[in-house]
Formats: structure tokens, sequence, C-alpha cells
């Protein structure tokens, strides 16, 4: 795919949440006025309150959300819909207790649908998080993984050496291996204690992936980010900002490949309430154990938006763009990519689990353009572009524990054969969530 295609095809994808956002703000502003008149000619009609206050809600209008659900309960004390949705309104402006007081009521006294049930329970465990004055969550999962290119090899062994066609030893081409995989993720947060939930977060990841026989395919990283989460207006919701500074290290073959840190910042904003959008850069200098040519800085900009037109569904849309700057040119390289996401929660009908169970797919295309050629390989620069999509499945049990099944694909043409890959991923792994 041309490098301006691909940048059209990625603005064109967010530019595409932008405007559908803007027009439906607009139409949801205009019903929202419609039926506040409607409510003034009729004034003791539940229904129309009710739609009012979801059109609010929508517009984030918390406040006006409040006041319409409210007056229903003047009405109708025992009104168990607006009850809830009086709860979440209050979870979203940050009133807590007051969420907390219409949540538990409901539970008491008005024998819910599971479904009801559950979304309650979401927000009454969402509160204890947020009214803690700091915590820990996480989450570990291991289990076996398969690749059907664990040594991350051309598909064959007809390559470039100073140009000339050769043939690569058969151990260095692609290989299929079975291994173990291993992953732990952990939040702390501490509250600032203002009123707008603003917190420090510090997050850490592990990983490791060891094969049974291609060791060149072993993985080890370990990685730190740290900064606060800063409201930019005085409210709980809308936009807010994390500045933060990152380390990570990494292993590949069980030997030390790089560490690096950096800085950056991500910027959210809910724009309604399908709508998010979302943006982030970071820089970040890398230091190679063994090969000074790839020592260098980094720079990646991201920003995309993400959909959810009911509770239990989410598409998203990212464009990225990242620069690695090494020593010697021909390893300085540019990426464009685009990538589009999609997740499905369902309720899984069995007995034994209260939560939903959820199925994500994605798909990444991304062009790297190189900014020399290596005149040990060929005398023309090197340019990819790589294609990979993935399913995943979580399957929830009991007690934090769950099931996940995933698959992924990957190919990369290369303009030099010595650098195609395809390889078919899968793995299936039991964790753990706290």
């Amino acid at each position: 795919m041309p490098k301006r295609a691909l940048t059209i095809a990625a603005v064109l994808a967010v530019a595409g949440f932008a405007g559908a956002a803007a027009a439906q703000e607009g139409d949801l502003r205009s019903r929202q006025e419609a039926l506040y008149d409607a409510i003034l000619a009729e004034p003791d009609n539940l229904e129309l309150m009710f739609e009012h206050a979801l059109t609010s809600v929508a517009l984030r209008d918390y406040e006006a959300a409040v006041t319409t659900l409210e007056r229903m309960l003047i009405f109708n004390p025992e009104l168990s819909r607006a009850k809830v949705e009086l709860g979440a309104a209050y979870f979203r402006l940050g009133a807590y207790e007051n969420a907390r007081f219409y949540f538990e009521d409901v539970l008491a006294n008005d024998s819910p649908p599971p479904e009801v049930e559950r979304r309650i329970g979401a927000f009454l465990d969402e509160i204890e998080k947020r009214t803690q004055t700091s915590g820990f969550s996480g989450i570990v999962s291991a289990g076996i993984a398969f690749s059907t290119n664990a040594n991350l090899g051309p598909p064959d062994a007809n390559v470039l050496v100073l140009g000339a066609p050769a043939v690569l030893n058969q151990e260095f081409v692609e290989a299929d291996d079975v291994g173990f995989r291993g992953v732990a993720q952990g939040r702390h947060f501490y509250d600032l204690g203002r009123p707008n939930n603003d917190v420090w977060l510090t997050d850490v990841s592990l990983f490791t992936l060891n094969y049974l026989d291609e060791s060149r395919g072993d993985i080890d990283s370990v990685a730190l980010l740290t900064g606060p989460r800063l409201s930019l207006g005085p409210q709980a919701f809308g936009p807010k900002i994390r500045p933060f500074l990152s380390a990570e290290l990494i292993t590949s073959g069980n030997e030390l490949l790089y560490y690096g840190v950096g800085l950056g910042a991500d910027y959210t904003d809910t724009v309604s309430e399908e709508i998010n959008v979302f943006a982030g850069f970071e820089s970040k200098w890398r230091e190679y154990d063994e090969r000074d040519e790839l020592d260098g800085h980094s720079h990646r900009i991201a920003f995309g938006a993400a959909w959810s037109p009911d509770a239990n569904s989410s598409f998203s849309a990212l464009v990225f763009a990242e620069t690695d700057q090494a020593r010697r040119d021909f390893n300085t390289n540019y990426e464009l990519g685009l990538r589009l996401g999609a997740t499905r929660r369902y309720d899984s009908g069995v007995d034994f689990t209260d939560r939903l169970w959820s199925v994500t797919g994605f798909a990444t295309v991304t062009g790297r353009w190189f900014e020399e050629p290596n005149t040990a390989i060929s005398n023309s620069t090197r340019s990819d572009l790589d294609l990979r999509a993935g399913i995943s499945h979580i399957f929830h049990l009991t007690g934090g524990l769950f099931i996940q099944a995933e698959a992924d694909y990957l190919y990369r043409d290369s303009d030099i054969p010595n650098f195609d890959i395809e390889n078919l991923g899968a793995a299936l792994s039991v964790g753990l969530t706290f």
C-alpha cells in the first residue's frame, strides 16, 4: 500500500468518528430541548421525564439528568429504573455516596433482574475502588503458546548478501515451536485528594515467552510507567491528561537486548456517552547491549476514538506514527499505521459466574520505511508492509479466575526477502484478576 494511501485511510478513519460525534450531539441537544418543552406541557408524564434524563446523560449533562430523575421519584418513590439511572448519574458527577445510596436501595428493595444487578454490582465495585485513598489491582496469567514461526525467520532460505542472492542456513529459516507464556500486570493508584478524582497511577507489566527448542524466539520484558492523571476541568468526568515517565528492559534469546527510559503524556476525553477520543505521545532512549549501531531515541504519537453503541459493545480506531533514530542511518526508520478493534461482552448463561464473557478482535496495517540502504545486505533501501490480525476470547469463571484463548496472524511483505515474515500464533492461558 503506498504511503499516501495509508495516510489518507488513517486520517479518514478517525475523522469519521469526529464528524459522527458532532452530528450526534446536535441531534441530542435538539431532542433534549423538545422533551423539556413537552414536560412543561405534561408535568406528570414519567415517560417524558425518563427519556429527557437519558438524553441528558448522553449529552453528559448529568446535572439535568439528576434534576429530572429526582423529580420522577417525587411522583413515584418506588420507581426502580429511575433510582438506577440516578445512581449512575451521581456516579458520573463523582458523588459516590449518593450513588451508593440509590444502588443499594434498588438491591435491597426492588429485586432487580440479573442484568441490572450485574450493572449495579459493577458500579458498586468501582465506587469502592474510587473511594479508597490508595489501592492495587492486577492480572496474572500463564499458559501454553504455539507459533508457526517461533524464531521470526524468513519463510525460505533465499536471501540477499551484499546485494547478491545467497542461501541462508536452515536453522535461521522459520520454524514452528511450542512454549510457555506468562503475563503479569499491576496498577497502583494514589488519590491526590482533589474533588475531580485526580490520582497518581503506577503501572507495572511483566511478560515472558520461552519456547522448547527455538530459543532465538524467547523474549522477556519488564516495563514501568508512572505519573498523575489530572482533570483539565473541575469535574470528575471530561478531559484528562496523564504525563508519565517510563522504563523498560527487554531480553531476547535469554540475553539482554536493550533497556530504555522515556517520557510522554496521554489525553482522553468523553465526547458523549458513546464516544471517547484519545491521543498520546512518548519519547524514549534505547540502549542496546551489544549492538551500538541500534542505540538511539524513538518518538511515537497516536490519536484515535472509541464508539460504544451499548454497554457491552465497543469499536475503536487508532492512527499511530513512530520513528526510531539509530546511530547508523540504515537502521533509522519511520512507521505509520492504523489499528481497528472491536469488543463484545455477553452473558454466557452459565450459573457459576456473574461476569460477562468477552470476545475482542483487532486488525492492524503498518508501513515502515528505512532512511538508507544497508549495503551489507542490499543496495536497495528497505521498506516493509505489516498486516496483523487477532482474536481473543475470555471465559470468566468464579472468584476472579478466567480462561483466555487467543490467536493472531502476522504477514510482513518486505522489498528485501531477508525480512519477510509470516506467522500464525495461538495461546491458551489460565489467569486471575485481583
